[in-house]
């Protein structure tokens, strides 16, 4: 190929940034290309494929120093699935996929772990099926009979580890949580599988913070495992527990290269469910377990609140959460407007796909980012308009969005 000529352009690094600002990613291969008299097909391929060819303009750089609550988040929904919401497959890779594409809030539906080899194949599809509801009903005989069990175990019958968490006395934790949609036919997969995935894809393309969203239906066990696991394998990403309560929220610049735990916040002095707050429309046994404190505590300052109202005494807490379905939001958009979007001006929100899309379709994101909600999770497996508008949202950017003025 004949060499190519470069029209006028500027030649040193200083001019490059002055003439083109807004090319923030302007890179030291870019301009040493612009520097040449001429390109050879190399060159070439290289400059078209370069930020300064993209038919629109890189963002600039965001500010990182407001409050976490100040920017819209890209954000995952029961992030483990590879399809549908009833019997898809569950995958590790799925996480890897969506932290690679600039997700920084996912989800992870955590269930006790079974003894039992549930992973056997059955000889054709309709076994495999009556198999899996078999095991799906067994489940939760076994989930309400714990459940009872916990709450009637004195706590005089209760002994402490080493690193004070409470235990039952010989119990042996030989099992560990499990990662699924609960009561569907979707398959599992461990949870120390997606501990790993998250670890080793989180700040590969970026050190911004990554939100976990924890949906617990685990026994007191089971949560205090859950807590190894994650202190031992995400070692140097958490954050430490403060010597006192949070009163506001850092900003993302404070916290990079960190993962914040979104769970079930139980106070000390009392008790909660350890199901999450995400409200109506989860899949969930009548009976919760309770949240242990072990796990609780490391919702540092993103703690799910079960939602009541906007004027509740949750909004008091600086670092509470709310989840609502997408049709609770419309619900209380129509009687709150004004209060819904000066909630969200300051604390967090999430929302997600109503449970009636169990094709796993999403919604507008849109819609739900002008009542300035930060997490609207969707689910990444499907690309549809809603999917489209989030890529196109958060397109070059590294998953945190601050929010225009007024929101």
């Amino acid at each position: 190929m004949a060499a190519v000529l470069v029209p006028p352009y500027p030649t040193s690094t200083t001019l490059l940034y002055d003439t083109y600002p807004i090319h923030s990613t302007v890179t030291p291969a870019t301009v040493e290309l612009a520097a040449r008299d001429e390109l050879d097909e190399e060159g070439f391929l290289a400059w078209m494929a370069s930020s300064n060819c993209s038919i629109t303009n890189p963002p600039r750089a965001e500010d990182l120093t407001w409050p976490l609550a100040s920017y819209f988040i890209n954000s995952s929904h029961n992030t483990y699935l590879t399809g549908n919401q009833l019997p898809s497959d569950s995958s590790a890779q799925s996480y890897i996929d969506a932290l690679r594409r600039g997700c920084r809030c996912v989800e992870i539906d955590v269930w006790d772990g079974s003894a039992k080899n549930e992973t056997k194949k059955a000889k054709n599809g309709f076994g495999r099926f009556f198999d899996k509801m078999a095991a799906s009903f067994q489940d939760r005989r076994e989930y309400e009979a714990k459940k009872e069990t916990q709450d009637t175990t004195p706590t005089s019958s209760r002994t402490s580890s080493s690193d004070g968490s409470s235990l039952e006395k010989d119990q042996l934790l030989d099992v560990e949580p499990r990662v699924l949609h609960g009561y569907t036919l979707t398959k599992e997969i461990s949870f120390r599988d997606v501990c790993i995935a998250i670890r080793d894809s989180a700040f590969v393309t970026n050190d911004l913070p990554v939100i976990v969203s924890l949906e617990v239906n685990c026994c007191a066990e089971q949560q205090l495992a859950m807590v190894r696991i994650m202190r031992e394998i995400w070692d140097g990403l958490l954050l430490e527990e403060p010597a006192v309560a949070p009163v506001e929220l850092p900003s993302p610049e404070y916290l990079r290269n960190r993962l914040l735990i979104k769970v079930k916040y139980a106070p000390p002095e009392e008790a909660a469910s350890a199901s999450s707050s995400d409200g109506e429309e989860k899949s969930k046994p009548a009976a919760s377990y309770k949240m242990t404190q072990e796990l609780s505590s490391m919702g540092i300052y993103t703690r799910g609140m079960t939602f009541k109202a906007l004027d509740a005494p949750e909004v008091l807490n600086p670092v509470h959460v709310f989840s609502l379905s997408e049709a609770k939001v419309h619900d209380v958009l129509e009687t709150n407007p004004y209060e819904l979007f000066n909630h969200n001006r300051y604390h967090f929100m999430r929302t997600y796909p109503s449970g009636a899309r169990i094709d796993s379709s999403n919604m507008d994101p849109s819609n739900f980012w002008r009542k300035g909600i930060q997490m609207v999770a969707l689910n990444w497996q499907t690309w549809d308009t809603g999917m489209v508008i989030n890529s196109g949202m958060f397109a070059d950017t590294q998953g945190w969005v601050l929010k225009p003025p007024g929101k």
